[in-house]
């Protein structure tokens, strides 16, 4: 089964995240064909291959947009993120230290908000045109 929903914008689409093509099953998230990697719920197929980050499957769609990044103004956060008063003075301190070329080291226990505290800094380098390099050992803390 192949749909896509009418879009009157050329700049975006949606797409099924697992397509149906003659006998096989292809995940449009992670290219996955292989067989043995989709699963059957009650509503349909999935693959199992990109399930930790959510369920791609035949009954739902993954909605694309092109991005013209060369007629971007500024590199902005699209989501709201509410920071302590805490964080926010480590936010300050990070952006502080970036602005200024010396390290800096944030030291806080597992779910304190790290990763909310540096987004502030990577916009700032994104904006004056570095490259930002963010790793993560737990893939479960940058899904959203």
């Amino acid at each position: 089964m192949i749909y896509i929903r009418e879009n009157t914008n050329e700049k975006e689409s949606f797409i099924p995240c697992v397509n149906k093509i003659g006998n096989k099953y292809i995940c449009n998230r992670c290219l996955n064909s292989d067989y043995s990697q989709f699963y059957q719920d009650q509503l349909g197929i999935y693959c199992l291959k990109c399930l930790v980050f959510g369920k791609s499957s035949t009954y739902k769609e993954i909605h694309r947009q092109k991005i013209n990044y060369e007629s971007l103004d500024k590199y902005y956060l699209n989501k709201v993120i509410y920071l302590s008063e805490m964080q926010a003075k480590a936010s300050i301190e990070c952006v502080n230290a970036f602005s200024h070329g010396y390290n800096l080291l944030i030291f806080a226990v597992c779910g304190a908000g790290k990763t909310e505290i540096v987004y502030d800094v990577i916009l700032k380098a994104l904006n004056e045109g570095k490259i930002v390099c963010f790793a993560t050992p737990r893939k479960d803390v940058v899904l959203m």
